[in-house]
């Protein structure tokens, strides 16, 4: 035990502290100094093992240091400990004057640790220091650039609406042309049919020759090549959708997803209203639908099935009179009587989506190549999609039906930059072995998995007692002061613990989260930006105008949908039936943008009430704009029931 006895007697050798301090660093330069030197050369190797050794722990609870300060940490240390060494030998040898020999050691001590925590301030800037000393980045909100109407924009974009000439991109046709270009014999479509197996991929190169074979394969059918053909295409989200979705761009031709959430009369009315003349189905239960279903008031002449059909179906088909073959006898025909590509122009029609219809039957959405183009170049701008193609080949895995935009946009938006694209096997207890076996970077999302997986998490956490909930707070708010920081880093004592498990299950390599569809809460929100450590944007749109608003990159807000793209104007108008004043920065959202769609197919009534004479496009939403310019989702105009345009159950 330390003995401090002599402190009543020492009296005046108090005042000789800092000179029994400065004689031991001048013994030390002058004794020991030389000696270091002229073994440096031949121990360097040595001390710097062994300080590595002994600096692990410290790399394990400061995970962002340099080496050198690691090293200087250990000196520091180093010092400390052979002061207290040095001042015990000492006792042994003048006992009587230990304590003044002891307190000039523990002012050594305190000297020392002060060096360590200055030397950490001024050069090192740790993480605790850009909490506390670094501003918040500021995100950028909104610009009114009239007003009078009140219009927005982005503050980037606060003249004339940009476009997208620049690029030498004009339609999807481009898109494809320009991923060849950028992937060429990397994979651009991967697919399994289990978790057990391995994803196959086709290659950019294989994946334009087979458009080309499908798309001669259905000119070789008889049906006329043009932009006056439409495609239907029945099915869910599969490699075998996306192949046949990029077939039509290159000869012009519209394909028109038909989804089963519309319900059997939707379907039939879309075949009928859209008077498709072929399908293709990715089952035999939908192929038999089909067949069903035809009547006189359906042209449908032609079924493609991706499935061998059984030859009751060929029979049914037959007396149906209607022509039911393979997909891949199709491409086998294309490949006999190849044709040279009909490319579409900027105006022609790129698809049609059909709503599923707040009140009555479904509208088609009539989306031009300018429409999807400038949607396309928006998005990607607004979340840096280049920069995910600087480092690393971008990739995204699919599960979201690509008869909406959102799946469909983010599949070529992946495609333009030469990426690659992974699809689910379907099943959606096997979705997250998808994710974490294609290790996807950009993570397009729908709020209903986001939820799943937060409440998933906090189960866990609420088993751990009151403690687990206070290091979940804590590790939650200790990201986001990080990240607002412009700190994305994934290797802190948080990540360790707990985020670097939740993203290790989908594959541990996801640089964007994009959530969009319905809105997310805002303890989701935070949740989901600390588990990813990575940007969350949250979007605002609808298929009339595919996408309205957009978070920046540096936006931490959750429960807002963010700025006008660049491509985009935004203005709020009154609604005095619920009492909502654009004065007041709420209203019903109208857009303006080469994005906004170009009508409804055969209904130009229904296009005149939801695009006015200005080109204002009327959403029938409420929105506000936040004290900081960005903007919320509150209400609807007409309060009206409207079915989910589709439904993604929860994987367990």
């Amino acid at each position: 035990m330390l003995d401090f006895q002599g402190l009543d007697v020492i009296g005046e050798q108090w005042k000789r502290i800092p000179k029994y301090i400065c004689n031991d660093l001048i013994y030390f330069k002058k004794k020991y100094i030389p000696i270091i030197s002229f073994y440096a050369y031949s121990i360097g190797d040595y001390l710097l093992n062994g300080f590595y050794l002994f600096s692990l722990p410290l790399r394990y609870f400061l995970p962002n240091l340099t080496d050198d300060e690691y090293y200087l940490i250990l000196l520091n240390i180093i010092i400390i400990i052979f002061s207290f060494i040095y001042a015990y030998l000492f006792y042994i040898i003048h006992p009587n004057m230990f304590t003044v020999r002891m307190t000039s050691c523990m002012v050594t001590a305190i000297i020392t640790g002060l060096v360590i925590i200055i030397s950490l301030l001024v050069n090192s800037y740790t993480k605790i220091l850009k909490i506390i000393f670094k501003k918040p980045i500021k995100s950028k909100g909104a610009v009114e650039i009239d007003t009078k109407e009140h219009v927005y924009a982005h503050p980037d974009c606060t003249g004339k609406l940009q476009d997208f000439s620049s690029l030498g991109v004009q339609t999807l046709y481009d898109v494809l042309l320009h991923g060849l270009k950028a992937g060429g014999d990397r994979p651009q479509f991967s697919y399994r049919k289990s978790s057990s197996e391995p994803f196959q991929s086709y290659t950019h190169k294989q994946v334009f020759q087979i458009t080309k074979e499908t798309g001669s394969g259905i000119a070789s059918l008889g049906l006329e090549i043009s932009n006056k053909t439409f495609v239907g295409i029945y099915g869910s989200a599969s490699i075998n959708y996306a192949l046949t979705l990029y077939s039509c761009w290159p000869f012009s031709l519209v394909p028109i997803g038909i989804y089963d959430s519309l319900g059997q009369d939707g379907v039939r009315y879309i075949i009928r209203h859209a008077q498709i003349e072929i399908i293709f189905a990715d089952d035999l239960t939908r192929v038999k639908h089909l067949i069903e279903w035809k009547d006189d008031t359906l042209v449908l002449k032609i079924i493609i099935s991706f499935i061998e059909p059984t030859l009751e179906l060929l029979k049914a088909a037959e007396e149906k009179n209607l022509k039911l073959l393979t997909y891949d006898k199709l491409r086998e025909l294309g490949r006999n009587n190849l044709i040279d590509f009909t490319p579409p122009k900027i105006n022609d029609i790129a698809l049609i989506m059909y709503t599923s219809g707040s009140t009555g039957e479904p509208k088609g959405c009539i989306i031009t190549h300018e429409n999807f183009i400038t949607a396309m170049f928006g998005c990607a701008t607004a979340i840096d999609l280049d920069s995910l193609a600087i480092n690393e080949v971008p990739r995204a895995l699919n599960f979201l039906p690509m008869a909406h935009m959102f799946g469909c946009g983010t599949v070529v938006a992946i495609t333009y930059l030469g990426g690659e694209v992974g699809f689910w096997q379907g099943k959606v207890d096997k979705l997250l072995d998808d994710f974490r076996d294609f290790r996807p970077t950009l993570l397009s999302m729908v709020p209903r998995l986001l939820n799943r997986l937060y409440d998933k998490v906090r189960s866990e956490i609420l088993k751990k007692g009151l403690f687990g909930r206070i290091l979940f707070r804590l590790a939650i708010n200790n990201k986001l002061a990080l990240m607002k920081c412009g700190d994305f880093s994934k290797n802190t004592l948080w990540d360790k613990i707990l985020f670097n498990k939740i993203r290790q299950q989908f594959g541990g390599q996801v640089r964007r989260v994009v959530s969009t569809s319905a809105p997310l809460s805002a303890e989701v929100g935070r949740f989901t930006r600390a588990a990813f450590s990575c940007s969350l944007i949250e979007a605002y749109g609808q298929t009339e105008c595919v996408i309205g608003c957009w978070q920046t990159l540096n936006d931490m807000e959750s429960g807002e949908t963010g700025i006008p793209t660049i491509f985009n104007h935004i203005k709020l108008i009154d609604v005095p039936e619920k009492d909502y004043y654009a004065k007041d920065n709420v209203g019903e959202i109208c857009i303006k943008s080469k994005a906004v769609f170009s009508g409804y197919l055969k209904d130009e009534t229904k296009t005149r009430e939801v695009i006015d004479d200005k080109g204002w496009l009327h959403t029938g939403d409420i929105g506000r704009w936040t004290p900081h310019k960005t903007m919320t989702i509150i209400d609807r105009k007409k309060n009206m029931y409207k079915k989910p345009l589709y439904r993604v159950r929860s994987p367990a």
